[in-house]
């Protein structure tokens, strides 16, 4: 039976241009998830997300970089996989942008 379910993590970005952890995966629980990314300003924002296995991000740890946000619009990213022990980071190139995390940990 998974260990947490639902809404994992979420993070409203009120410093842009930095990488956050949005969330730190459980040393010994698999977290299979999906990510929202709701812009909310009027004007387009580029995001980065990364999947790293300490609390530095390196360039080979994103699995977007630059990705352009659409004003007012969410962008789901689906079929994460976050092993034991892993961390999740995001950045905004703006302020106004929510990450939403979901899933279960198993």
């Amino acid at each position: 039976m998974p260990a947490n379910t639902g809404r994992l993590a979420a993070l409203n970005i009120t410093v842009a241009g930095t990488d956050q952890q949005l969330y730190a995966a459980n040393a010994t629980y698999t977290t299979a998830c999906t990510l929202s990314i709701c812009n909310r300003n009027t004007s387009v924002v580029t995001v980065r997300v990364a999947l790293t296995n300490s609390t530095n991000v390196t360039d080979a740890d994103y699995l977007a970089f630059d990705l352009p946000v659409m004003d007012k619009e969410t962008h789901t990213i689906a079929g994460i996989i976050v092993g034991p022990g892993q961390y999740l980071y995001v950045r905004s190139s703006q302020t106004a942008v929510n990450f939403v995390l979901s899933g279960y940990e198993e």
